[in-house]
């Protein structure tokens, strides 16, 4: 890169979307449509993962959330993934 070149916006640095969990709410644990702005599930999500890993499906990024709200309503593995975790609620 020459001295006049600039580097690209955001060269060097790594952002994260942020994450939507689109499940049912789990009592005492997360509430349907909770957001996570770092983009990682945190420890007390994944330690229920650990016993119901379709969690981990339904977090989805903030950008694909209204496709994925409307895949909940109609048969797919998002769909499938939800009831899973609703039986084990």
């Amino acid at each position: 890169m020459s001295k006049t070149e600039k580097p690209a916006k955001g060269a060097g640095t790594k952002t994260t979307e942020p994450v939507v969990y689109l499940g049912p709410a789990i009592p005492r644990l997360i509430s349907h449509g909770t957001v996570f702005s770092d983009g990682k599930i945190p420890a007390y999500l994944e330690a229920r993962a650990k016993k119901t890993p379709a969690i981990r499906g339904l977090v989805v990024p903030v950008s694909r959330y209204a496709e994925a709200a409307q895949e909940l309503h109609r048969p797919g593995r998002l769909k499938t993934l939800y009831d899973i975790v609703s039986k084990e609620v």
